[in-house]
């Protein structure tokens, strides 16, 4: 666009406003209101039909040049948005300032956003169960601040990392956060945050002055100083604070009211979770498309709000490492899993709440909708019965929420009071204000239903005065009201009528009283329509300065809903509740992995023992067959330690766990190809980093470790880590290998145990029992395992011949520590009773079939116990609902 488009003497009025706008916005895809429709025009056009899949015309198609024109429906606009960010565009917003009207040519318009992937706000453009944080770094590799906002909900709060761990910090974080877009100043390393699909945004030096960061943090937070946040001399931590605050001042041009508590996050707080462990355990995206969403979060996830499907997850992806946090939350758990009444009673409540954070957001922005001050009235008034339950409890999580959500009646009241029940989707075009709200208003309309009676009477009263029997009277946009008269009666019409307009086979008039009384109706409807709209923004500043108190009731549903999920996940799913212990050890009886039983089985899960006594071993070997269960049984003790610390039940019979300062995992073969990095580079890229930064805290597991090169070098590397854990970390460590050299460890390292999961061979086939035990196994199936997976019939026999001679000539193929192994270990598919193990597994399997027979039994006896007269048939549908999903979980 030249500069001086904007000059040009053949453009409109309309156009030359648009390019004056346009010229503000030169980064962005303007969006112009025009009536119905956001129009964009030029090069913007050209972009947004490409990008959208919309149809490009022009505008002025008869001028030697055109403009190009491309436009979506106001009513549909935020899918379209959100194809533009995705798409790596911003787009501005002009929006129609005033009502249209016949007398104003031109409406005013301004920006009034510029929407952004981290400052997206509206409901259709963003995901109900994550935030949408919006994420400011700065500082060095050893010295980084990190201010985070989540704008749709109102959340604020900045981290410190300091030392050798800052970038380890910093990693873990982005990864745990996974926003949406990164601020950053202009010529920072983008390697420091390189491992994000965020999109980046740099900022200029000027904004980074401290005395500008410092003036601009304490104004938007409304405060004087910075003491009592604990960031005064913190330097880093005020600049990526005050650049967040000027970047969101920038794009919503204006100040931004709601975002007031700061929250200092600290690093001790929570356990650290990189990207790898996030993945590799599937906490709340599943690791491959196809498995849709088998993860922990939809294990647990049991919620009713977004607000409590937002906090699970980041309860999930923030395991607490202070006890007494974890045990306030596993009290509330239990007292709920034991009322499920409770439960349910909370459950149809918690149902009829809506996104009260993020409607919040958008009332204090002015962005919110009349729909949407409805949508708060009415969760408002489901507030005091979810407190009334509350109120009984004796958990402090749930007691404490009880009050947090009362105070806000009158606001609900005000919302009635004020709005219809159904109101339109704009508020410019009248039909908002509900009847005795304003006198003004009621009086308008009053004097418009006088006008339109008369209006309406007038072509009977016609008809009969003038004897013209097809005379009619109308109305259009163009020519307002008129008398309609065709041809044939033309001779009849009196003469105090007035030609308005000529058609092919009548002409049109008007009188002088007509006039008067078109006049009357059409100022009025544009006074309502301007009275509504005030009134409106007035109501909406006055609901936004009660927003602290629709925050607090807004988090405190939150905590609710996810206290609830929990306890009704622990009860569906025969969940305990976990114990800790500070000696370290870890007890876990009959442990299940929570999304595999809940997701993968066609038959019942056998339930696996995990044992560690620090003083007897924390290295445990486990070794087994290909498909036997041993990542199973990695990722399952990993679950049921970080489930733990979230506060949830875990699926076991017993859990006596330690704290767990961290959870490593090295699972599964990736590459990264396009960096350089080859699959085995990645692996020991996360081996690396695992040991460097576990401590004798953490929790480690290692699965196949040096299987990306050669079989010596591998044994090799996968020795040596293991001899380092051992001797130098003292973690507790689950080590699956198809190295059977490693068996030998526990036999030069004094505190590591072999384990390994049992199998039963009867002629060529296999049986996986998924039972792990102490021992080792000096086989694979691999074999078998390939005939499972298809492969052809003669390939299958001719490597069963390579075996047979390879097997025959052993020992020259042995390593040496195979050889050692012989002479000093008795290898054994069993230790112990092959018979008794076997009872094991079969006895589980007919606990599974009474445990489902008892349910049952229970169902039948509840349906009997009914007293169908004294319960509403909402009360029965709540019933038969919660029977039937039981007995789908069951």
């Amino acid at each position: 666009m030249a500069e001086n488009e904007s000059d040009r003497n053949d453009l409109t009025p309309v156009m030359k406003q648009y390019y004056r706008l346009k010229a503000r916005h030169r980064g962005e895809i303007l969006f112009f209101r025009m009536g119905d429709f956001y129009e964009t025009f030029g090069d913007d056009a050209k972009t947004a039909a490409r990008v959208l899949g919309i149809s490009l015309t022009t505008r002025d198609k008869r001028s030697d040049n055109p403009i190009p024109m491309a436009g979506v429906p106001y009513h549909s606009v935020e899918e379209y948005i959100t194809k533009l960010l995705e798409a790596g565009y911003r787009v501005a917003i002009a929006e129609q300032m005033e009502p249209p009207s016949p007398r104003k040519k031109l409406v005013r318009r301004e920006v009034v956003r510029v929407i952004t992937p981290g400052t997206v706000i509206e409901e259709g453009s963003l995901r109900p169960e994550k935030n949408n944080y919006l994420i400011s770094v700065f500082g060095e590799p050893e010295n980084i601040a990190l201010a985070v906002a989540d704008v749709s909900t109102g959340e604020l709060y900045v981290s410190l990392y300091k030392g050798s761990e800052a970038m380890e910090a910093l990693r873990s974080e982005l990864a745990r956060l996974s926003p949406s877009e990164i601020i950053l100043p202009d010529g920072f390393d983008e390697n420091m945050v390189k491992d994000t699909d965020a999109a980046i945004t740099f900022m200029g030096s000027e904004e980074y002055f401290i005395d500008r960061a410092y003036n601009n943090l304490i104004y938007s937070l409304g405060v004087t100083a910075l003491d009592g946040f604990g960031i005064e001399r913190e330097e880093e931590a005020i600049k990526a604070l005050g650049v967040l605050f000027a970047y969101l001042k920038k794009t919503y041009k204006g100040n931004i009211t709601h975002i007031k508590d700061l929250r200092v996050y600290r690093q001790t707080d929570y356990m650290m979770l990189d990207a790898e462990t996030i993945n590799h355990l599937e906490l709340v995206e599943p690791a491959r498309l196809s498995d849709g969403s088998a993860t922990l979060f939809s294990v647990l996830d049991h919620t009713s709000t977004p607000m409590g499907k937002r906090l699970l997850r980041k309860w999930i992806l923030s395991p607490l490492l202070d006890k007494d946090s974890i045990d306030e939350r596993l009290s509330g758990v239990e007292e709920l899993v034991n009322d499920r009444m409770k439960i349910d009673s909370l459950k149809r409540l918690l149902e009829g709440i809506y996104d009260l954070e993020r409607i919040n957001s958008r009332i204090c922005l002015g962005t919110a909708r009349p729909g949407d001050l409805v949508c708060l009235a009415q969760s408002i008034l489901l507030l005091p019965d979810i407190a009334s339950i509350l109120s009984g409890c004796k958990s402090g999580i749930l007691s404490k929420s009880s009050d947090d959500l009362m105070g806000l009646d009158e606001v609900a009241k005000l919302i009635e009071s004020a709005l219809v029940d159904d109101p339109p989707r704009v508020i410019t075009d009248g039909g908002l204000i509900r009847e005795g709200y304003s006198e003004e208003l009621d009086r308008l309309k009053a004097s418009i239903s006088d006008s339109v009676e008369w209006i309406a009477s007038l072509e009977s009263k016609e008809r009969k005065r003038t004897g013209i029997g097809n005379l009619k009277v109308g109305y259009n946009k163009v020519f307002g009201y008129y008398i309609e008269v065709s041809r044939g009666q033309i001779k009849n019409v009196p003469d105090e009528y007035i030609r308005k307009q000529t058609l092919k086979g009548a002409e049109r008039y008007i009188t002088p009283e007509l006039k008067e009384r078109e006049a009357e109706v059409l100022n009025a409807e544009e006074r309502i329509k301007t009275l509504e709209y005030e009134l409106f923004c007035r109501l909406r500043d006055e609901v936004a300065s009660h927003s602290e108190g629709i925050i607090r009731a807004s988090r405190a549903v939150a905590r609710v809903d996810v206290i609830a999920s929990l306890a009704r996940t622990a009860y569906l799913h025969r969940y305990v509740r976990p114990i800790f212990t500070d000696d370290g050890g870890m007890e876990i009886r009959d442990g299940r992995h929570s999304v595999v039983e809940r997701y993968y089985l066609r038959e019942e899960f056998i339930p696996n023992d995990t044992v560690i006594d620090p003083e007897d071993a924390y290295l445990l070997i486990i070794t087994g067959p290909n498909m036997s269960g041993k990542s199973t049984y990695l990722r399952q003790v990993a679950l049921i330690v970080l489930m733990a610390q979230i506060g949830s039940f875990v699926p076991a019979s017993k859990a006596v766990l330690p704290i767990v300062d961290r959870i490593f995992t090295r699972i599964g073969a990736s590459d990264e190809l396009s960096a350089g990095r080859s699959t085995f580079l990645v692996e020991m890229n996360e081996s690396a980093r695992i040991l460097s930064h576990a401590t004798k805290d953490s929790l480690i597991l290692l699965d196949e470790i040096g299987r990306g090169t050669s079989t010596y070098d591998g044994i090799s590397i996968a020795w040596a880590i293991g001899e380092y854990i051992h001797d130098h970390i003292g973690a507790k460590t689950l080590f699956a290998t198809h190295y059977f050299e490693l068996a030998l460890l526990p036999k030069v390292l004094p505190r590591a145990k072999n384990l390994t999961v049992v199998v039963k061979e009867a002629g060529d086939k296999v049986v996986f029992l998924r039972k792990v035990v102490e021992g080792v196994t000096d086989r694979s199936y691999g074999i078998y395992v390939a005939q499972l997976a298809g492969l052809p019939k003669s390939v299958i026999e001719r490597a069963r011949e390579v075996l047979a001679i390879l097997e025959g000539a052993r020992d020259g193929f042995k390593s040496p520590l195979i050889k050692m192994l012989d002479s000093s270990v008795q290898l054994g598919l069993f230790v112990g009773d092959e018979e008794k193990l076997l009872e094991e597994v079969d006895e589980v399997k007919a606990g599974e079939r009474k445990r489902r027979d008892k349910i049952a039994l229970e169902f039948i006896e509840t349906l009997k116990n009914l007293d169908l007269s004294k319960i509403t048939p909402i009360d029965e549908m709540n019933i038969l609902d919660n029977i039937k999903k039981d007995i789908g979980d069951a």
